[in-house]
């Protein structure tokens, strides 16, 4: 079951504090699948305890989706109406 004050940030867009890694699965270990890069954005999917799932726009304009660390980014907007 999917804890509701994670679901709050789904939809929010993101942007990386660092350069760090989207990984295939939310584990440290996981395969990388691509980088994001200090102040770029992304969509998130899916919250996890420490990971966010997200949506994310390589160089080449290709959609992928993968997991991101919460402590390399931060909430910049959110779709919550409050």
């Amino acid at each position: 079951m999917i804890e509701p004050l994670l679901q709050e940030t789904v939809g929010s867009i993101i942007t990386a504090r660092i350069d760090c890694l989207i990984r295939q699965s939310p584990n440290t270990t996981s395969e990388v699948i691509s980088e994001m890069r200090k102040d770029n954005e992304a969509v998130i999917v899916e919250d996890l305890n420490y990971y966010y799932k997200v949506k994310i726009y390589n160089e080449d304009g290709e959609e992928k989706e993968g997991f991101v660390a919460k402590k390399n980014v931060e909430i910049i907007d959110s779709t919550d109406s409050k």
